[in-house]
């Protein structure tokens, strides 16, 4: 191809392209608008069918049996979880409880060799002063 001929080829795979996503757009758009409505209806269908369905069981004897013991399974696995919880809270307590005896061990045990090194060095003081006092003496 000559130079002429290959823009003129570029050219029109360019206006192609240009061509096809434009269309590609409109369709895209169209497309989405489909599926939503799509979408919308489908839900608003489902919720009017759960909700003649919900009425139909409520006028279904034995309903109030059922609710009453799905109610009781609920407030007993509540109140398991409610228990766990507090156990779970215990141990974390328990375990903290621990950590400041612990640190209160520690820091006693410093305090007492900070004052075992306080009362040396008093002593070594008075040593010295006495010692000083006699040599000046």
């Amino acid at each position: 191809f000559s130079v002429e001929q290959s823009e003129a080829v570029l050219d029109a795979l360019r206006s192609t392209m240009k061509e096809a996503l434009v269309s590609q757009d409109g369709l895209h758009v169209q497309l989405k608008s489909e599926l939503t409505d799509r979408v919308f209806n489908s839900t608003l269908k489902f919720g009017i069918i759960t909700d003649m369905f919900l009425e139909r069981i409520m006028l279904m004897p034995g309903v109030d049996i059922a609710q009453r013991h799905m109610r009781d399974l609920l407030e007993r696995d509540f109140n398991n979880l409610k228990q766990d919880i507090r156990m779970i809270e215990k141990n974390d307590f328990d375990k903290v409880r621990n950590e400041i005896v612990d640190m209160e061990k520690r820091f006693l045990m410093q305090k007492q060799i900070t004052d075992r090194m306080v009362h040396k060095l008093h002593l070594a003081n008075e040593t010295m002063e006495t010692m000083i006092m006699k040599f000046c003496t």
